[in-house]
């Protein structure tokens, strides 16, 4: 995009910045489109309860590193018959890479899951929208943050996020649900630098704008 505006300019034009008109259609979901995304959340979260199930039995047993783990991920989507892709790379952080936002793990710095560590996943997949009139997919992001056994530290224990289930009302913004997840970081002095949820597409850009 910047190529773009360095060529525009260069080129003598004036360039006007101004938020791109498709954004809010785009975000806003007419009733099939709804339906469809449920069904292909429920596809993919049957996939991701099935690996939180298989990682909460095997991590405390020890053997399973980061790779290990999202490789298993990978075949719990596979399974389905339904993955098409998956939306990004998946996110497998163990102890303090974890924190280390968009990590990638690779074999030089893969980590084994160690008992009262924390083990962060975010994740998604293309997933049919199981609607017969569209041949659209969604791809859904899933982040967890798992202790896999023993006690978490007090410094872990107090920057636990937590996002409690909530009631609002109708034509409620994201924007406003974002401090109800970031209280109990704020309490404790801390933050973290990237939005509180993002929009869901069908074969689009996993950080599709949200309304709000």
């Amino acid at each position: 995009m910047q190529a773009i505006f360095t060529g525009l300019t260069e080129a003598g034009a004036q360039v006007a910045e101004h938020r791109d008109p498709c954004v809010l259609p785009k975000a806003l979901k007419n009733e099939a489109e709804q339906v469809g995304h449920r069904a292909a959340q429920a596809r993919d979260g049957a996939a991701m309860v099935r690996f939180l199930h298989w990682l909460a039995k095997k991590a405390p047993q020890g053997g399973v590193d980061e790779i290990s783990a999202q490789e298993r991920l990978y075949q719990f989507r596979q399974d389905t018959g339904q993955l098409r892709d998956l939306s990004f790379d998946t996110i497998s952080g163990a102890g303090p890479n974890g924190a280390v936002v968009h990590y990638r793990v690779s074999e030089e710095s893969n980590r084994m899951l160690e008992p009262g560590s924390v083990y962060l996943v975010d994740s998604g997949g293309h997933i049919p929208m199981a609607l017969p009139t569209s041949p659209a997919h969604c791809g859904s992001g899933r982040e967890k943050h798992l202790q896999t056994s023993g006690t978490a530290s007090p410094a872990c224990s107090r920057a636990t996020l937590r996002s409690p289930a909530r009631c609002f009302q109708k034509g409620t913004l994201g924007s406003q649900l974002d401090p109800i997840a970031r209280q109990f970081l704020w309490t404790a002095g801390l933050d973290y630098a990237h939005g509180t949820g993002h929009g869901v597409g069908s074969f689009l850009s996993v950080h599709e704008a949200r309304r709000g």
